[in-house]
């Protein structure tokens, strides 16, 4: 049976944030070898990744196997031409906006700030929204320093003197943050360009959120809606204020969610309980968040960011009092990777980075160490 390249293969090239670099698309090539068609690809992605392989581009292995494994049928019937699956052009392709040019021109719009706090507490990171006029509304400024935000971050995790592991998402004045900032909706703003180039920018900057090897917390006090609400989900874990509400108003205002917390809410709640979040948009406080996996801590009324410090110490040390002894950067951040890694890769790439992260911590300095203190250890050497 002939081979027929049956589909469009449209894949995107990131770079180490988050942010899409080169569009990539194969169109629909008939071949009379199996053989040929294949190698040709083969050769075509290995050419590929040699050439941007210099952007950082940490989901190499997604790509190759986006390109190879799913993009063509066999053994499948010679077919009319008329029946075949009609290839876009690429000038139907959708545009990918320059995010450098979306986070420069969004700079100067709106009010409020991101402040990011270093070591606000030992090994630990704060970003703070800070709009409470608006009850910390994200405006287009806001947006664009939430980028920064996440740059600084992304250095410091590259950075193998910085001891930084942990980052929490909060909102100053005792509120999370009310969505997007409706006093920006100018009418040149409530565009669909416009929203495209916004949920574009939310996307990539939640999605280096998500990847971030750092453990992050989102602090829930007061107020998390819409876009609020989709804030939180990016985060690892979510500490939410007994005086909290959490809503996913989108439906009422006409749209879905624009930051990407449908996939997030979903991933973490499940299909169907995300759904009915989705569309019956019921305000959930602390205890209701918990019951459905949205909250993993409750804290008292503002005590959000303290609760928030102290569960990220039971990650980051061995016993969370004071003085204890913390647990190897670079392995909690090792830990952070290989879970984000299955969030997103197929089980086959996630295996072989989860491997090769292993290999780069056996046999080093923390995990000779551990085995030395072990009580086996100690008992051979006593021998």
């Amino acid at each position: 049976m002939p081979l027929f390249f049956m589909h469009t293969c449209c894949s995107h090239l990131f770079n180490a944030r988050g942010e899409i670099i080169q569009d990539i698309r194969l169109f629909s090539l008939p071949a009379t070898k199996h053989s040929s068609l294949n190698n040709d690809i083969d050769t075509l992605v290995n050419v590929i990744l040699d050439i941007f392989s210099f952007n950082n581009c940490w989901m190499d292995s997604r790509l190759r196997f986006r390109c190879t494994a799913s993009a063509y049928v066999y053994n499948q019937p010679r077919i009319s031409r008329r029946a075949s699956h009609t290839t876009a052009s690429p000038s139907d392709a959708p545009h990918h906006p320059d995010l450098a040019d979306i986070r420069a021109r969004y700079r100067h719009q709106g009010h409020g700030t991101v402040v990011l706090e270093r070591h606000s507490s030992p090994g630990i990171a704060t970003i703070k929204l800070q709009n409470p006029k608006r009850r910390n509304a994200l405006s287009p400024k806001m947006q664009s320093e939430l980028a920064d935000a996440l740059d600084a971050l992304e250095h410091e995790a590259s950075d193998p003197k910085s001891n930084m592991c942990g980052v929490i998402l909060m909102g100053d004045d005792h509120s999370f943050c009310s969505g997007f900032d409706l006093s920006q909706a100018a009418e040149s703003f409530m565009t669909s360009k416009a929203g495209f180039e916004m949920a574009t920018l939310m996307h990539s900057t939640l999605l280096r959120l998500k990847r971030l090897p750092m453990i992050s917390v989102a602090a829930v006090d007061g107020f998390a809606l819409g876009g609020g609400a989709e804030l939180s989900t990016a985060c690892d874990f979510r500490v939410v204020a007994k005086n909290a509400s959490i809503r996913f108003v989108h439906l009422s205002m006409g749209v879905t969610t624009a930051f990407g917390g449908g996939t997030m809410l979903t991933n973490i709640v499940g299909r169907s309980t995300a759904l009915r979040l989705l569309l019956s948009s019921p305000t959930l406080h602390a205890e209701e968040a918990f019951a459905l996996g949205l909250c993993d801590q409750i804290a008292q009324d503002k005590q959000v960011y303290e609760e928030s410090v102290r569960l990220l110490n039971t990650f980051l040390y061995e016993n969370s009092g004071k003085g204890s002894m913390r647990h190897p950067v670079q392995v909690v951040r090792a830990m952070k990777k290989v879970v984000s890694m299955a969030d997103e890769l197929p089980a086959r790439d996630s295996l072989e980075q989860e491997r090769d992260l292993f290999q780069t911590l056996w046999g080093g300095e923390a995990n000779m160490a551990a085995i030395r203190k072990s009580p086996v250890s100690k008992k051979k050497d006593a021998i």
